[in-house]
């Protein structure tokens, strides 16, 4: 846990995938969280994130999809840039929205 923390603290911004709601993760994103990172969130699955999502940075990714990876792979980026540009928004970008899961995505 003390590598946990101590990257945690070094971190410009965190990166979570929730997707199965490991309490580990669950932790590490409350240390994020009450550290003042910014924070990016990854889920295959809307329902694996158990709060309001309004408002977070969520990305969301379709297993069911073959290029899920490469998709994934592609909105990270900009999702980290606009975290790193914005780190303490009043709402989701446009970036989050427009990628969030279920959002169509062109591939």
């Amino acid at each position: 846990m003390a590598d946990v923390w101590r990257f945690t603290r070094q971190s410009l911004v965190v990166l979570a995938d929730v997707t199965g709601k490991n309490p580990n993760v669950f932790y590490e994103l409350g240390l994020a969280h009450a550290s003042g990172k910014p924070v990016v969130i990854v889920t295959n699955s809307l329902e694996d994130v158990p709060f309001d999502p309004k408002g977070l940075r969520i990305l969301g990714y379709d297993k069911q999809n073959e290029a899920w990876g490469a998709i994934l792979k592609e909105n990270i980026t900009p999702a980290l840039k606009a975290t790193l540009d914005n780190p303490r928004p009043r709402h989701a970008s446009d970036i989050f929205r427009s990628r969030a899961l279920g959002a169509p995505q062109r591939h």
